[in-house]
């Protein structure tokens, strides 16, 4: 409405239940309301409630208004509520039924009507569901299941563990000495869990220890057993291996004791192998000092000049070697073995491995000499591309030679017929050759004071001596 105004009202009181209108040109007057009042009258519902006596409303198919129908069952699960009427339906077809599902077939929908399914709480008798039991039985829930808690099992395997699964232990196999293997089964310790607590008690042991105090226990020659050896106190200085890298345990002269010794030594005499050294035993650097051979003295390195060495190095896949180096055109380096004052030989087999880097100078070369106490020498050496014997400054070429490349030479000397027989690789090569010396008092290994810039390698060394003067 509007102010200012002017309505014609109506003359007289309209009737109960009527409204006012207007015209729309200011004249009001007494209506009948309009609009639906009942269900029936709208245009979307039945026309009237004939024959609908206990339907149900429901959207009909096309959907586009109220119908009344009967229930169908299918249509049980659009329904929210208002389900007493279907007490006494059974569930059918519920297979895979999942959590907050109804369970067991048997159930009526009416035993659960009252509960729905997120409850956990105050569910009566055959309204258990599983979001109840799984919650109640789970790890931590409130009716948490123990082993403890479970009956007695059956004597089986099935929850044994195996090799590719986790599991159970098995049942105990039973007694006190037997172990649980890897493989799932009890077994006796080897050697029986009954077996000896002592050290005599053992089946391959001394029966007592009567009169083996301060002995070592060996394996004895049979061998199948250990016996008590040598007494350990004869042992001197070898009680401690600090500060004896590389060293070896020898037995001191007249049995006197052991000893720590440079080198392994050769367990060697007078008519027998006194030198056999591969120098695999010997400590990496100069080999001054080192060795330690029967009637012979350890490695004398008596001249060394600058930028010259003689060196234990390593030898690519066969231990270790020899090495002379020669990097001064004026000096040498020469590493020598002596034999024992008195002792010379007259007659020995003596083999060594040797090599050189270069055979481009004749100036390079490398020598192995056989020395007597008057310094008359003999020996073998590389020059000029060959490996030469010589003796009493006469040389006579053995074999052509070829730089880095080992030559196994053999030598036997009667320093009395004053002969020499040579091979080299396992062929005889020279027979009869001439030598003057006249026993051997030492053998030298040396480089050229003229040549520089080259190495001579020598590895595998033997001699034996044959034949000693009275």
């Amino acid at each position: 409405m509007v102010a200012n105004k002017i309505w014609v009202l109506p003359v007289a009181d309209g009737n109960a239940g009527e409204v006012i209108i207007t015209d729309g040109y200011g004249n009001l007057s007494w209506a009948a309301a309009s609009g639906a009042t009942t269900f029936t009258v709208l245009t979307d519902t039945p026309v009237n409630y004939s024959g609908a006596e206990g339907k149900f409303v429901k959207v009909n198919a096309t959907p586009d208004a109220l119908v009344f129908a009967d229930i169908a069952w299918a249509d049980v699960s659009k329904i929210g509520s208002n389900l007493t009427d279907l007490a006494t339906r059974q569930h059918a077809g519920l297979t895979d039924v999942s959590a907050n599902q109804h369970h067991a077939q048997t159930h009526t929908l009416a035993s659960h009507s009252t509960k729905p399914h997120s409850a956990l709480t105050d569910v009566g008798a055959n309204q258990h569901h599983n979001q109840l039991h799984g919650a109640s039985h789970h790890s931590g829930g409130g009716d948490a299941i123990k082993l403890d808690d479970l009956a007695s099992p059956d004597d089986n395997v099935d929850l044994n563990a195996s090799t590719i699964k986790h599991g159970l232990l098995m049942k105990l196999g039973g007694g006190i000495i037997n172990f649980l293997r890897a493989d799932g089964t009890w077994a006796t310790p080897a050697g029986g869990g009954n077996g000896a607590t002592t050290f005599l008690g053992l089946t391959d042991t001394p029966a007592n220890y009567t009169g083996a105090g301060n002995k070592i226990v060996k394996v004895n020659a049979t061998p199948d057993a250990l016996v008590f050896g040598a007494d350990i106190s004869d042992l001197e200085n070898v009680d401690s291996i600090s500060g004896q890298a590389g060293k070896y345990a020898r037995v001191k002269a007249a049995d006197a004791g052991i000893e720590w010794v440079v080198g392994a030594g050769n367990g060697g005499g007078y008519g027998k192998e006194v030198i056999d050294e591969i120098f695999d035993s010997l400590i990496d650097g100069d080999i001054h000092g080192q060795g330690v051979y029967s009637g012979w003295a350890a490695w004398n390195t008596d001249v060394e000049d600058a930028d010259c060495s003689a060196q234990i190095v390593a030898n690519p896949g066969n231990g270790k070697m020899l090495r002379l180096t020669d990097n001064n055109a004026a000096g040498i380096v020469n590493a020598r073995l002596d034999a024992d004052a008195g002792r010379e030989i007259v007659q020995c087999l003596f083999r060594c491995k040797m090599r050189i880097s270069s055979l481009v100078d004749t100036n390079k070369r490398g020598y192995i000499g056989i020395w007597d106490k008057d310094a008359r020498h003999t020996g073998i050496y590389f020059r000029d591309n060959f490996l030469k014997w010589y003796t009493g400054g006469a040389a006579v070429d053995i074999v052509a030679a070829v730089a880095n490349t080992w030559y196994d030479v053999i030598v036997f000397m009667d320093c009395t017929a004053a002969k020499a027989l040579i091979w080299v690789d396992g062929v005889l090569k020279l027979t009869a050759q001439s030598c003057q010396t006249q026993d051997i008092e030492s053998f030298t290994f040396y480089t050229s004071s003229l040549g520089t810039g080259y190495t001579v390698d020598f590895d595998d060394l033997l001699i034996v001596d044959l034949t000693r003067k009275p």
